[in-house]
């Protein structure tokens, strides 16, 4: 059987059946240019999946005697008949990959929520209330709370730019990063200029970091913090709320900078929101 590309393209180009022949007899659209006059045909050709840039299709080559209308019909009536199964098996699969990846997702939002500090009991004293709420089914929002070696208690709370799985993927490597860097570099601008550097080097050019980092002390009661181009922290003192800092420093993953740090004290019975 040779196919005949102009039949081929006939029907992607109008997403209808088309009948040739190879000597232009009856209902015939088409005349199929490779002709053997010892066998004369004809191509019965009908698309059987969706418009779009390619296209899959019946195509029956018989001898020209074979009637005509009624074959035309036939294979017209068998097309349908083949495209509602194809549409069916489609969907059927669809499903099955819908429902494993909601497994799969459900897993990875499981993993995620158990990746947020529950246990906020690290420093007596002090009262801890965190929120976490992805708008998708994983993010790339990223909280944490742990206690450093020296006694202080280490928070992040950051946002990675964009949504989904990627986001995610990034916070869940944010959290092994500070966690890790921060057990042998107890100053926060040297943690947060390795984390920066590693960011920079492996995130892709379109995305970044906006993160708060810092470090309560309570011996002093001093907070010691460093904004990488996030949303200013709010101190809560009675009634009046005031902003925390400035925005001096960008986000993470951009560019190699120094990343400025600065120490603020938190009175008895204030609050930090962040």
């Amino acid at each position: 059987i040779r196919l005949s590309r102009r039949v081929l393209e006939a029907v992607r180009r109008e997403n209808q059946p088309v009948m040739a022949s190879s000597h232009g007899a009856g209902r015939a659209q088409l005349q199929l240019t490779i002709v053997d006059r010892a066998r004369p045909r004809a191509v019965y050709c009908a698309p059987v999946s969706e418009p779009g840039p390619t296209v899959d299709v019946l195509y029956v080559d018989v001898p020209a005697q074979v009637g005509q209308g009624e074959m035309f019909e036939f294979i017209q009536a068998v097309s349908r008949h083949v495209a509602l199964a194809r549409r069916s098996l489609l969907l059927s699969e669809e499903k099955a990959e819908r429902r494993a990846l909601e497994r799969q997702l459900a897993l990875a939002r499981d993993i995620q929520a158990k990746l947020t500090p529950k246990d906020t009991q690290f420093v007596r004293g002090i009262d801890v209330a965190v929120c976490y709420q992805p708008a998708m089914w994983v993010g790339g929002d990223y909280l944490d709370l742990w206690p450093l070696p020296d006694g202080r208690l280490a928070f992040t709370l950051g946002d990675v730019m964009g949504k989904g799985l990627p986001a995610a993927l990034v916070m869940t490597n944010l959290q092994a990063a500070f966690r890790s860097i921060s057990e042998f570099c107890p100053d926060l601008a040297d943690t947060m200029r390795h984390v920066n550097r590693h960011l920079k080097r492996h995130l892709s050019a379109q995305m970044f970091v906006t993160l708060v980092f810092g470090a309560f002390d309570p011996k002093t009661s001093d907070i010691e913090y460093v904004n990488a181009g996030h949303i200013l922290p709010c101190v809560l003192a009675g009634p009046e709320v005031q902003p925390l800092g400035e925005p001096c420093n960008p986000p993470l993953g951009l560019a190699d900078v120094e990343f400025k740090q600065f120490r603020t004290p938190l009175r008895p019975n204030a609050g930090l929101l962040i």
